[in-house]
């Protein structure tokens, strides 16, 4: 497919994307995608992704209560070869909340708080080997998400490259934020960027922000 060989480092918001989501699925089973402004992004999705901060911030703050990870998949090329090459690492994952964010979720949670709904979807590349070994282990772990370990190891951080996306999501994404992929879903917003730690780029992120179903609750 001829989207998988899109770099990561793309200056088109879109290809950077898809080169996160190929290394997983094809792209349209997450959704049709293209490049928007800020401007055009309503405001409660534009207040979510429009900063440059983390995304697991943004969201506790916007939901109200700390978020849980649950990793959907993993794909780590460089365990195949000697040298692993940097964004070797890479998995997709979930942010589950026990509360939303009525803007949002105008009927409430989707899921009971033991089990959280889900608030994002993300992909995301990880240069493993720039990170202190200690801090990289804690990471393939995937007990917590990567913006909390970060921020608590007091690692220098920089997110850059801040893009907005807006997303009709396919069967795959609307499988992960309804529970079924009959259930139709809006259009929902996501970004790509970078984030340095230590003066090297170690992350690249697709991050989209989850959406209850049309028709309500499943």
């Amino acid at each position: 497919m001829e989207d998988s060989i899109c770099p990561l480092d793309s200056e088109d918001a879109r290809e950077r994307a898809i080169a996160l989501i190929s290394r997983f699925r094809h792209p349209q089973e997450v959704g049709c995608l293209r490049e928007v402004a800020a401007s055009l992004v309503p405001t409660a999705f534009r207040e979510l992704l429009d900063h440059r901060s983390h995304m697991t911030v943004a969201m506790e703050r916007s939901h109200g209560s700390p978020v849980t990870l649950e990793v959907v998949a993993v794909a780590d090329h460089g365990a195949a070869i000697q040298a692993p090459t940097p964004f070797s690492y890479a998995r997709e994952i979930l942010l589950r909340c026990p509360t939303v964010n009525e803007f949002l979720f105008p009927s409430g949670p989707l899921q009971p708080p033991e089990v959280g709904t889900v608030v994002q979807y993300g992909v995301v590349g990880i240069a493993l080997e720039r990170l202190p070994p200690p801090i990289a282990a804690e990471v393939c772990r995937g007990q917590r998400p990567l913006g909390r370990i970060l921020i608590e190891a007091g690692l220098h951080r920089e997110v850059r490259d801040v893009r907005l996306l807006e997303l009709k999501p396919g069967p795959h994404l609307t499988s992960l934020f309804a529970g079924t992929a009959k259930q139709p879903l809006p259009t929902t917003y996501g970004r790509v960027a970078t984030i340095d730690v230590m003066g090297q780029p170690v992350l690249r992120l697709l991050e989209v922000v989850g959406v209850p179903p049309l028709s309500g609750k499943p």
